[in-house]
C-alpha cells in the first residue's frame, strides 16, 4: 500500500508541474530543484538525532505542587521496606531453587522403581532364602548384583501395602522437588515459574530503590496492578500447595489406624458367629465428669511420626526419634531402628507402620516445599501490598 501511496504522490506532483509546462526537461528541472532543496533538509535532521544526549538536554519539565511534595516520603517509604528482615523479592526468587541440607535426593521409605518385590526390615531385595546384598538400580528398576543366603527366621515377611490413588498422587508431586533435594522443579532452568518471578522481582526492586523523584507517585498503583497480574499463575500455584499440604497430612489417618489394629490383639467376640441384633436408636453421647477425652490427632508430620513412634518402639527408642529437632532427622533415626530389628512388633505392624512412615515423609517434604511457597508469598505478594498501602499513604500528603 506504501508503494501505491508513493507512487500515487509522484504523479500527483508530476501532474501539477505538466499543467505549468508540458515538456519534459522542465518537469526534470523542477523535480532537480526539489532534491537539491530537501537534501540539506534530510542531512540536517539525521546530524540531529546522531548528536549525542548532552547536546540535547530534556526540557524542563513542570510537576504539580502537590504531587513533588508527596514524592520524598514515598520514596523513603519505599526504601524502608527493602531494609527490613523479612523475605526480599529477587533474593527470595534466587533462593526458592537452591537444594536442602536436609534433603538428600532418596527417599526414606518409598521404594522408586519395581516396589512389587519383596524387602525385609532393612530395605534388602528378598528371593527365597536368599537376601541381596549388593543392589544396582537403573532406569528406575532394581537389581542385585550379589546375593547371600538369608538368616533362619520364623517371621514372615509381610509386604508394605501399596499406596492408594491419594497417595501416589501426592508422593508424585514431590518426587521430582525430592530427586533435584529440595529444589522444585518449577524454579529449575526454563521452569513455568523461574523467568516470571525473577522479572517481576527484579522491576519491583528497580521501582521500589530509585532515587527521589518528583514524580514518582505517578503510576505507582498501575505498576503494582501491572506486576500482580502477571503473577497470578503463582499465586494460585501458593493456594494448591496449601491444599496439598492439608491433604498430605489427611491421608496419614488411615495408615495409622490400620497399624493400631494390626498390634491389637484378636478379640474372641469378633470371632464367634455373629447375630443380627436391630441397633438401638442413636444417642447423643455426654462424656462423663471425669472421663478421659481422646487426643486431637497430630496436624503435623512430626506429631504423627512421635505417634508411629510410639507405637512400635521401646519407650527409649521412641524418645530418641522425638527429640530429632526436624522431621526428616526423626525419619533417619526411625529407619536405623527398624532397619536393626530394634522394634518388638510383629511383621504384619511393622509392614504397616512403614506404610504409615512413606506418608509422613511425603507429608515432611510437602511441608518444607509450603515454606518456600509461603516466603514467596511474602516477598512478592506481601511487598507488593506494602507498595500498594505506602502510595495510599503518602501520596496524597494528608489530603
Amino acid at each position: 500500500m506504501s508503494r501505491v501511496l508513493r507512487h500515487a504522490g509522484e504523479n500527483l506532483v508530476l501532474d501539477r508541474y505538466r499543467t505549468l509546462s508540458p515538456r519534459p526537461a522542465r518537469i526534470a528541472l523542477v523535480a532537480g530543484l526539489l532534491v537539491a532543496l530537501t537534501w540539506p533538509m534530510a542531512d540536517e535532521a539525521q546530524a540531529r538525532r546522531r548528536a549525542p544526549e548532552r547536546d540535547n538536554p530534556p526540557p524542563n519539565l513542570e510537576y504539580a505542587p502537590e504531587e513533588a511534595r508527596c514524592a520524598p516520603d514515598y520514596a523513603a517509604a519505599l526504601h524502608a521496606l527493602f531494609a527490613r528482615a523479612t523475605p526480599q523479592p529477587l533474593a527470595t526468587a534466587r533462593m526458592v531453587r537452591t537444594p536442602m541440607p536436609e534433603i538428600r535426593g532418596r527417599w526414606l521409605f518409598h521404594i522408586d522403581g519395581d516396589r512389587r518385590r519383596q524387602r525385609d526390615d532393612m530395605g534388602r531385595l528378598v528371593d527365597g532364602d536368599r537376601v541381596c546384598a549388593e543392589e544396582l538400580s537403573r532406569g528406575g528398576r532394581a537389581r542385585c548384583a550379589r546375593w547371600e543366603q538369608r538368616p533362619q527366621s520364623t517371621e514372615p515377611i509381610v509386604p508394605v501395602p501399596q499406596p492408594t490413588r491419594d497417595e501416589t498422587r501426592i508422593i508424585g508431586a514431590v518426587a521430582e522437588m525430592v530427586a533435584h533435594k529440595g529444589a522444585p522443579p518449577e524454579f529449575l532452568g526454563n521452569g513455568r515459574y523461574t523467568i516470571m518471578t525473577e522479572r517481576v522481582a527484579t522491576d519491583l526492586e528497580g521501582y521500589a530503590l530509585q532515587e527521589a523523584h518528583p514524580a514518582i507517585c505517578s503510576g505507582g498503583e498501575e505498576l503494582v496492578d501491572f506486576l500482580s497480574e502477571k503473577l497470578a499463575p503463582l499465586k494460585k500455584r501458593v493456594g494448591d500447595v496449601e491444599d496439598l499440604k492439608a491433604r498430605s497430612l489427611e491421608v496419614i489417618a488411615p495408615r495409622v489406624a490400620a497399624l493400631r489394629a494390626a498390634l491389637e490383639p484378636p478379640s474372641v467376640a469378633a470371632a464367634a458367629p455373629q447375630i443380627a441384633v436391630t441397633p438401638p436408636p442413636p444417642v447423643l453421647a455426654v462424656a462423663a465428669p471425669g472421663a478421659a477425652v481422646p487426643p486431637p490427632l497430630p496436624t503435623t508430620a512430626a506429631g504423627w511420626l512421635a505417634d508411629v513412634a510410639g507405637l512400635v518402639l521401646e519407650r527409649s527408642d521412641a524418645q530418641s526419634v522425638i527429640v530429632e529437632a526436624a522431621p526428616l532427622s526423626g525419619l533417619r533415626r526411625m529407619a536405623e531402628l527398624l532397619a536393626g530389628g530394634r522394634s518388638p512388633a510383629p511383621p504384619v505392624a511393622r509392614s504397616q507402620a512403614k506404610a504409615a512412615l512413606r506418608m509422613i515423609e511425603a507429608a515432611a517434604y510437602v511441608e518444607l516445599l509450603s515454606l518456600r511457597y509461603r516466603d514467596l508469598d511474602q516477598a512478592l505478594f506481601g511487598t507488593l501490598d506494602d507498595v500498594r498501602k505506602a502510595h495510599a499513604r503518602f501520596c496524597t500528603c494528608g489530603g
